[in-house]
């Protein structure tokens, strides 16, 4: 009876040290509490009309996080404890983001200067954090400034934006140009990840834990920014403009490693642009930078196709603001189509023959609109591209 009591007595107890101490869920449920506890003493202030009181919550939630902070430290150079110290690590980066949408509050109350310290004092508590988790950035110039900078820049995003959208009398245009800044910051963050290393000895489990915990921090930090972007059309009554999702549909076909969502993020931010057309040109046009980058970066001959579509497109959509979508020129149909037709040659690239088919239909019909003349002209342009085609044949094959 004995040895079976005390069997079960050290397995009850492996299992606590296992939960309690290096999966420690109380962790999880402070920062949850916290978070519950903020947001029902909010709506409480504002049941008796003190909403504006809301701001000193503020207070609260920095506290807390200092804490978390210490904590971590505490934890990661005093105990050595790594695993609860990157747990609290990672829920101290999570506030880090203003889950509790506290920069709105400030915004709706006119707390510039409040806002301005916010951001400077993430910033700090950025590099606080970092020191503690005894993380450190690489030796080299830009990665070490890429290192701090990408997710300081993603942080300036929440309490610029929301001080802006308030500020702003054209809100809705604001609200564009916001969603494309924090765009830029999450691409830069995705494309860096920090770029942190740790300063000690980590087995290969290790740094793949650390890279995998970074990972994480950015995508939450994505997730919540979004959120924030999303609040303001609810908080400034802006509505949800489809042209909101054409700077991220564009950072989805940046970062995706797959083909098939590189071409689903470049369609669908075309097609969402249609909303606002004077737009249409510029994203066409970015459209065309990115596929162009990515065909010569992967060597995907289908990307340079999608290249010279959407870079036509960006030319025929020129000073386009109203209307259905403008006739393209006779010597942009001809351009685009010879550019395929070349693509298809040197790439052997049959997919590049469909798009200039269309082209050619386009220019078969303006030309039969001409009669005779055109016809005759056609026969021209055709006879002395021939001849240049068959010398450049020879040409290059003069060797063989």
């Amino acid at each position: 009876m004995t040895e079976g009591y005390t069997f079960i007595d050290q397995d009850l107890e492996d299992r606590f040290h296992r939960w309690f101490v290096r999966y420690n869920p109380l962790y999880f449920a402070s920062a949850l509490l916290v978070l519950l506890g903020v947001y029902l003493v909010g709506l409480g202030l504002q049941d008796i009309g003190r909403a504006d009181a809301r701001v000193e919550l503020t207070w609260v939630i920095e506290i807390y996080q200092v804490l978390l902070i210490a904590a971590a430290a505490l934890l990661m150079r005093g105990a050595n404890q790594r695993r609860p110290a990157v747990i609290l690590g990672m829920l101290a980066a999570l506030f880090l983001i203003d889950p509790t949408f506290q920069n709105e509050v400030l915004a709706l109350y006119e707390k510039r200067f409040a806002a301005i310290a916010w951001g400077l004092w993430s910033v700090v508590k950025l590099l606080a954090l970092t020191w503690a988790l005894r993380l450190k950035a690489p030796d080299k110039l830009f990665p070490r400034v890429a290192a701090f900078l990408s997710p300081a820049l993603t942080l300036a995003v929440i309490p610029i934006g929301a001080q802006w959208m308030d500020m702003a009398e054209r809100r809705a245009d604001n609200h564009l140009v916001v969603a494309w800044l924090a765009a830029l910051a999450f691409v830069f963050l995705f494309k860096t990840q920090f770029l942190l290393k740790f300063d000690g000895e980590l087995d290969d489990w290790g740094k793949t834990v650390l890279q995998r915990c970074l990972e994480v921090i950015a995508q939450v930090w994505f997730v919540l920014g979004i959120a924030h972007l999303l609040s303001w059309a609810f908080i400034h009554e802006t509505g949800f403009q489809q042209e909101l999702f054409v700077p991220f549909l564009l950072m989805a076909a940046v970062l995706a490693k797959k083909q098939e969502t590189v071409w689903v993020g470049a369609i669908l931010a075309v097609l969402a642009s249609l909303g606002l057309q004077p737009s249409v040109m510029w994203v066409a046009l970015a459209v065309a930078v990115l596929l162009g980058w990515r065909g010569w970066r992967e060597k995907r001959s289908l990307y340079y196709v999608g290249a010279v579509v959407a870079f036509h497109l960006a030319i025929r959509t020129v000073g386009w603001s109203e209307g259905g979508l403008p006739d393209a020129s006779l010597w942009l149909t001809v351009l685009t189509a010879l550019a395929l037709v070349a693509l298809a040659w040197r790439f052997r690239q049959p997919l590049a023959l469909a798009p200039a088919l269309v082209e050619g239909k386009a220019f078969a019909e303006w030309i039969a609109e001409q009669g005779a003349l055109g016809w005759g002209v056609l026969s021209l342009l055709v006879g002395f591209l021939l001849l240049g085609l068959g010398v450049w044949y020879n040409w290059t094959h003069r060797s063989r």
